[in-house]
């Protein structure tokens, strides 16, 4: 059997070690949503890359649609019959180029996501080894303050603020 101090003793230990076991557990939770937003963005990029390339396999076979209907009306394949071949080609560019843009921009966003994430990840650490370091003991480790202004010349502001410890903590 333990004696009251013992027990107050263990339970802090068991209280410290909660409070780590949370930052520990916080922190591999952020790494891990890091981690997921990183894999996004690369999935996020691969997708636009193939979207633009699936835009411009298309825009090839609506060129080359363009072309034949031309040549099938019976019309000559000059310059001003192809005006419109590079027209489709222009917007077919155009378009995939625009896939690939905001297939990045998705990207950026979740790697800021990744980064927010990370520096969350080292807070849980950090904070749970500052509530580590302050149980038990006020914020300077000394004797916790009170509010007990008892004895204290309640006329003098610098002796109430001194006594007190507002503005001190």
């Amino acid at each position: 059997m333990c004696t009251g101090t013992e027990g107050m003793a263990l339970a802090g230990g068991m209280q410290m070690g909660g409070t780590l076991l949370s930052g520990l557990s916080q922190h591999q939770y952020n790494r891990t949503q890091a981690d997921m937003a990183r894999a996004d963005a690369q999935t996020e990029r691969e997708a636009a890359q193939r979207q633009a390339e699936l835009i411009m396999r298309r825009t090839r076979q609506v060129q080359g649609a363009a072309r034949a209907a031309t040549a099938a009306s019976g019309a000559a394949i000059d310059e001003w019959s192809m005006r419109g071949e590079r027209d489709i080609l222009a917007a077919g560019m155009a378009d995939a180029e625009a896939a690939i843009i905001s297939g990045k921009s998705r990207a950026l966003s979740l790697e800021t996501t990744a980064r927010f994430q990370d520096a969350a990840a080292i807070g849980a650490i950090g904070t749970s080894l500052f509530q580590m370091g302050t149980m038990g003991r006020g914020w300077k480790g000394g004797q916790p303050r009170t509010n007990d202004l008892s004895g204290v010349n309640g006329s003098n502001a610098l002796d109430v603020w001194a006594r007190s410890g507002v503005g001190g903590d």
